[in-house]
């Protein structure tokens, strides 16, 4: 038998897959060439042709699917497709609900089994039930927080494709979601990374990571991570945000195009009215011209006579006809001008003009008379008015005597009329009227009345009002313009009432001799000596030393050398003042400013500080602050001036003996040298009964009080009153400036001393200082009633004038709460006994390290000046006092509005006072005051419960005096200790 090959290439592969069988394509000639050269050596080789036959035999071909199959694909893709798209939907609404209902759901799913939660499904708030509270809490606090929205969208988008509403590529779609959620929970964990919630709102994995990155690289270095992967995020979808940008400048390309069709389109109809107006306008003038030179042409060939009936008829009132002016540029010029002309020119004006008409008017009566019958009517008012300002009627005058008119021309001394002479004209025989001689006061109701029907006169009594009207402030324009300019020219003043008032003499105060030479040359090298040995001693190498010179201390400013740290300067404070014999060394490192480490050292022979020098200085008395206060001087003896309205809160504190009451009197004696009576107000608070009871003298002077009190507050009980009174004078005051539409009461006061404000509705408003002395003992004694105004006031009351100076010898966290702590940048530290009172009083250390004796530290937002404080003496404070009292002053003091206090019954009790405690109130008061730390989150963590409740329960130890108000972000301090709140478990039975 004949052997025979099959070539493999005389055959498609594709026919396999498409069912095709054998059929030939045509092949090339070099493929051919390579067949005939196969075939012949296979002929000469048969078993090579016997083994190759087997392979070049065709594969079965694949099997067609069938109709069935491909439907029952199709469906199962619809089905999981929709079910995917339901399943999104349901994550998208329970996650959304959460939001409302995650705080009370999360102690119930957290620490908890699915079956556990299904059994009490009444207890989910989740929309979504048992199921979508567990799924919720999983996505958002427990995975990706917010970025459990974009795995929602995936789930969804799968489905869409699926079902085959829109074809998406699976791992773009994929590793484009993956990528955003990751990074957005990332970002929204570093976003929201100190705030306070109830869960982290970039879920357990945002929070952790950045709480990774922050701890090992820094903030620093978990912002350089962020910005990478949102970086990432952002190169992924370029080509989105390439299409987007290029739509938004198609689209503000044809904004613009629309804009500049729409303008050329109005520049086209503006250029067309100008035309069609320029036309008119030539036209018009062409016609004026015309009818001014036939006029002309009239008036020279016209008789006086006829020139002045002429004349009365234009100005008959009856007929108004009056011409509108044409608006030019130069009108509103010529109209200024006439204004700023000089009322006797006018009236010199209208006397021509008058005499004027009336030559002519004698001439047109008698021929008024000739062709009229009249009747006189008598008007028992008559005004005499300007030719200018008179209507029509008037320029012809009604025939009187001369008599007549030389009386009227007496009696109306403010007429702007001219005695005028015409001639006589004949008397008419059927009248019996006189003929005039002398116009002198032209009376409109006097002139002869026609006999006709008056149906068909117009009224022209309107028009002479105006007239009558428009002579009186014509008249009357030189005086009522000076009295109107007298009277807005003078501003109001608030000293008026008082204004014999004279300030304290300088010569009050003590004159105490100041030394400048009260350290000497052989000291400060000594000092410097021995700060070199002892710096040498540990490792710090100096390359230049100065000394400044203060009135108690000298500072020290050394320049170290370099590859010195700062570091190991500060902790040699003891060595140092060891070495020195010091009371006490304040190092400063570096000292803002300079590059310098700043070393102060008490000087052996402090010098005082008088309150005359002070107040009698410079500095002090050229002053432009709206509340100047002088506490002293300096270490490079310059004087300390600051502005009270710009702190705009003090808080004052010092250990016993250290000048605290000093800087209260040396605040008061500043303000009494500045402030007059009537531009500042005190309301002082001294509940030790001593310290500022010197001030009572000046009650109907410079003190507040309500109705009936004393001014002087050294009642306890009466300091809530006080303080809500307060609290109702900042309302109604914040009420006026709202009014005036200004934002603070500089502004108001000097828009109404510019009587720029309705008195009737304003007021001049005095600042007011409220000082409180010893704070301590009233927040001890009232708590919270007194800590909520004060707040208020502390937050708010700057703008309308009160400001609030709060003294304390205790300036421990329980009397300086953080509410009041952060509304008061301005601090004054005396010498206190520990640092961690220092803290309290600056937010830093120093204040221990003083030497007392009015040695301070003023902190302003921040910076902290050393300062000697002045010393004025009770005796001064007296003399000041005296010679305020033994002038002219007030009959009471001002008046605070008075306070009404709440009903006995009160509101009604809510879940964080202490009728109801939570259950876990103990155990969550043991580990706050075990840990120190008053955080909500600890308790929510720590025992397995929501945040809701947590902080519930928080609210309920503040209540219970366990734990202070609420600071933002920063855990609440804490007031107790075990013991403490061991004793208050046992006075209150709570086991």
């Amino acid at each position: 038998m004949e052997s025979f090959e099959i070539s493999a290439d005389s055959y498609d592969p594709s026919s396999l897959t498409s069912g095709g069988y054998g059929q030939r394509t045509p092949e090339p000639s070099a493929q051919r060439n390579n067949a005939t050269q196969s075939e012949t050596k296979i002929r000469q080789n048969p078993a090579a042709a016997r083994q190759a036959r087997p392979s070049a035999t065709p594969a079965a071909p694949a099997k067609k699917p069938t109709a069935d199959n491909v439907s029952t694909r199709r469906r199962w893709k619809l089905f999981a497709g929709i079910t995917l798209i339901v399943f999104a939907a349901y994550m998208l609404i329970v996650c959304v609900s959460y939001f409302s209902a995650g705080a009370d759901d999360q102690s119930i799913v957290q620490g908890r089994q699915f079956a556990r939660i299904s059994s009490t499904p009444e207890a989910v708030s989740n929309t979504g039930g048992p199921l979508g509270a567990f799924l919720a809490d999983i996505l958002l606090s427990q995975w990706l927080g917010i970025g459990s929205f974009i795995l929602i969208f995936y789930v969804g988008a799968l489905g869409i494709s699926l079902v085959g509403l829109r074809r998406m590529k699976f791992w773009d779609l994929t590793y484009k979601c993956l990528l955003t959620s990751i990074t957005l929970s990332i970002l929204t964990g570093f976003v929201t990374y100190t705030m306070t919630s109830h869960n982290f709102w970039g879920g357990n994995h945002g929070h952790l990571v950045n709480e990774f990155l922050i701890t090992n690289t820094g903030w620093w270095g978990a912002i350089g991570v962020n910005m990478l992967l949102v970086a990432a995020v952002a190169l992924v979808f370029l080509r989105e945000l390439q299409t987007a940008y290029e739509a938004y400048r198609n689209r503000v390309k044809k904004h613009r195009e629309r804009i500049a069709r729409e303008r050329a389109a109005a520049e086209a109809r503006r250029r067309q009215m100008e035309a069609m107006m320029t036309d008119d306008e030539v036209a018009t003038a062409d016609n004026n011209t015309s009818d001014k030179s036939s006029s002309d042409n009239k008036t020279e060939s016209a008789t006086p006579a006829d020139r002045a009936a002429e004349t009365m008829t234009e100005h008959q009132p009856a007929q108004h006809h009056h011409e509108v002016p044409t608006y030019t540029p130069d009108t509103e010029k010529r109209y200024e001008q006439a204004e700023l002309t000089d009322i006797d020119t006018i009236a010199d004006d209208n006397t021509t003009m008058a005499t004027d008409a009336a030559s002519a008017s004698a001439t047109a009566a008698a021929n008024w008379h000739e062709t009229v019958n009249t009747t006189p009517v008598a008007d028992p008012s008559p005004v005499a008015c300007p030719a200018e300002t008179m209507p029509a009627a008037s320029m012809t005058s009604a025939p009187v005597s001369s008599e007549t008119a030389d009386h009227d021309t007496n009696d109306n001394d403010n007429k702007a009329v001219a005695p005028v002479t015409a001639s006589a004209a004949p008397a008419s025989e059927d009248h019996n009227i006189t003929p005039p001689t002398a116009p002198a006061a032209i009376q409109p109701d006097e002139l002869p009345q026609p006999d006709v029907d008056l149906a068909e006169i117009p009224d022209v009594t309107e028009a002479e009002d105006e007239t009558a009207s428009a002579v009186n402030l014509v008249v009357n324009t030189p005086q009522a313009v000076a009295e109107a300019r007298h009277i807005s020219n003078e501003p109001y003043d608030p000293t008026a009432e008082l204004s014999h008032f004279r300030f304290p003499s300088i010569d009050l105060l003590e004159k105490r001799a100041q030394r400048t030479d009260h350290v000497d040359l052989e000291e400060q090298e000594e000092n410097k000596e021995r700060l070199t040995q002892t710096l040498n001693t540990f490792g710090v190498k100096i390359s230049q030393i100065e000394a400044t010179v203060g009135p108690t201390i000298t500072r020290y400013e050394i320049i170290p050398e370099a590859g010195t740290r700062t570091r190991s300067v500060k902790t040699l404070g003891e060595d140092l003042q060891l070495s020195l014999a010091a009371l006490g060394i304040r190092i400063i490192a570096p000292v803002p400013g300079k590059g310098t480490i700043g070393i102060e050292v008490p000087n052996k022979d402090p010098q005082i500080v008088s309150i005359r020098s002070i107040l009698s200085s410079e500095a002090f008395q050229s002053s432009k602050a709206e509340l100047p206060i002088a506490m002293g001087s300096t270490i490079t003896n310059d004087v300390y001036v600051t502005d009270l309205a710009k702190l705009p809160h003090l808080l004052v504190a010092g250990a016993t003996g250290m000048g605290k009451s000093v800087g209260l009197n040396t605040i008061i004696a500043s303000l009494l040298y500045k402030k007059h009576p009537a531009e500042l107000k005190f309301v002082l608070i001294d509940p030790k009964r001593v310290e500022l009871s010197l001030y009572r003298k000046l009650e109907r002077h410079y003190l507040a009080a309500l109705p009936g009190e004393d001014a002087i507050i050294t009642d306890t009980s009466k300091v809530v009153t006080v303080l809500n009174s307060l609290c109702i004078e900042m309302g109604k005051r914040l009420d006026l400036l709202e009014k005036a539409g200004v934002r603070n009461i500089k502004e108001y006061n000097e828009k109404f001393i510019a009587r720029r404000l309705n008195p009737n509705e304003h007021k001049f408003m005095p600042y007011i200082v409220l000082i409180i002395d010893e704070f301590a003992d009233i927040i001890l004694t009232a708590g919270k009633e007194v800590e909520n105004p004060v707040s208020r006031l502390a937050a708010v009351a700057r703008a309308a004038g009160i400001h609030l100076i709060i003294a304390t010898q205790r300036p421990s966290v329980t009397v300086i709460t953080g509410a009041i702590k952060t509304n008061i940048p301005g601090r004054i530290a005396f010498r206190v006994n520990q640092g961690v009172d220092s803290r309290t009083i600056l937010d830093q250390v120093g204040a221990n390290q003083l030497i007392g004796k009015g040695d301070m530290l003023f902190s302003c937002n921040g910076v902290i000046d050393r300062v000697q404080c002045a010393f004025i003496d009770t005796d001064e404070v007296k003399a000041i006092c005296d010679s305020i009292s033994d002038q002219i002053g007030y009959c009471e003091p001002y008046q605070l509005p008075e306070f009404v206090p709440p009903t006995a019954e009160g509101p009604a009790r809510t879940g964080a006072q202490l009728g109801e405690r939570d259950p876990m109130f103990k155990e969550a008061g043991m580990m706050v005051v075990e840990t120190q730390s008053g955080s909500t989150t600890n308790l929510q963590r720590k025992l397995a419960i929501g945040f809701g409740r947590a902080g519930r329960i928080m609210d309920q130890l503040e209540a219970a005096g366990v734990v202070g108000p609420a600071q933002g972000g920063k855990p609440r301090p804490v007031l107790m200790d075990i013991m403490a709140f061991e004793n208050y478990l046992q006075l209150n039975a709570i086991n």
